[in-house]
């Protein structure tokens, strides 16, 4: 009985001094979720607590960092930073927050279709182009 009643004691001693000291206040929030289809990525954090006024999204260089900081009776901090893959199309990027889930739609852009080139035949001139290519004109 002795070493569950130290036990018990050692917990709650160490959550108190947390608390006071503030260490037990400053939350981090991981969990993330990602799904995606033919034309978007779609991305979820926990964030709970936190509003849009809390929460950052910003993106340089196809690098997208979120954050977030809350500094009601307790503090909760929230960063994760993420490289979006490169068909993101960074120009279709929405994000909103409902219920503690940040949701972020990022759109994809649209694959190029092979494009046909019309062959010409005979004397077109492209050939004498290719020939001439690094030569001086006598102009």
């Amino acid at each position: 009985m002795t070493s569950l009643v130290t036990a018990d004691r050692y917990f709650w001693n160490s959550l108190l001094n947390d608390v006071i000291s503030g260490r037990g206040t400053e939350q981090t929030y991981n969990d993330s979720y990602f799904k995606q289809d033919e034309k978007h990525y779609f991305y979820a954090f926990e964030v709970p607590g936190l509003s849009s006024d809390d929460l950052s999204v910003e993106i340089k260089d196809n690098l997208i960092t979120l954050s977030g900081q809350s500094t009601h009776w307790n503090n909760r901090n929230f960063q994760k930073s993420f490289y979006l893959p490169q068909d993101a199309d960074l120009s279709q990027i929405e994000a909103s927050v409902e219920s503690g889930i940040l949701a972020l739609v990022v759109g994809k852009i649209e694959e190029s279709k092979p494009q046909k080139i019309n062959i010409q035949s005979g004397k077109t001139g492209l050939l004498d182009k290719f020939l001439n290519l690094g030569k001086k004109s006598e102009n």
